[in-house]
């Protein structure tokens, strides 16, 4: 991936709009709040919109060692349209991750909060700081669902013209 995957420019000069699709996901309460400052923060961005929100739901953990097994996690899944670059957006989501409390300590171990860029416009990198797309989202039901679900309602005309991948190209981009 380019340092700016962002490559694209609109008649203005500026970088074209790219879709980003992310998820967040909390298992230390206050859990609900910690994805309301997230998702607040992260419409906060500059050059940034929401394009819609999933509803917030519970799920078991995934990957996460044997002694935290029962801290059950809230996630969500949002589609911002935004001008910054993958890796400016991805920098500012960890700066927030750090400003509601995330400590990394053990690995998979309970979070505050924990937000992944899982697509950002179809671009691909193997970069290990910035992997497009999210390695294992294609395991993660609460990843999937709610996209498949946030692209239906943003519109098929929408995404197509957007460059948005389409539901048949997220089933066999991560090979669903």
């Amino acid at each position: 991936m380019d340092a700016n995957p962002v490559s694209t420019e609109d008649p203005s000069g500026e970088a074209a709009p790219v879709r980003a699709v992310v998820s967040l996901g909390s298992n230390i309460e206050p859990r609900r709040e910690h994805l309301a400052k997230a998702l607040e923060a992260l419409r906060g961005f500059p050059s940034t919109r929401l394009l819609a929100a999933s509803p917030v739901e519970e799920t078991e953990p995934v990957g996460v060692p044997e002694e935290f097994r029962d801290r059950l996690f809230l996630n969500q899944v949002a589609i911002f349209e935004t001008r910054l670059a993958a890796r400016d957006f991805s920098d500012r989501m960890h700066r927030v991750e750090d400003d509601l409390g995330r400590v990394r300590t053990v690995r998979n171990g309970p979070r505050t909060v924990d937000i992944d860029m899982v697509d950002y416009g179809g671009a691909r990198s193997d970069d290990p700081e910035l992997t497009l797309p999210h390695p294992r989202a294609a395991e993660r039901d609460f990843v999937m669902r709610p996209w498949r679900e946030l692209e239906r309602r943003l519109g098929a005309e929408s995404a197509e013209k957007d460059g948005w991948i389409d539901e048949a190209d997220i089933i066999s981009e991560f090979g669903g």
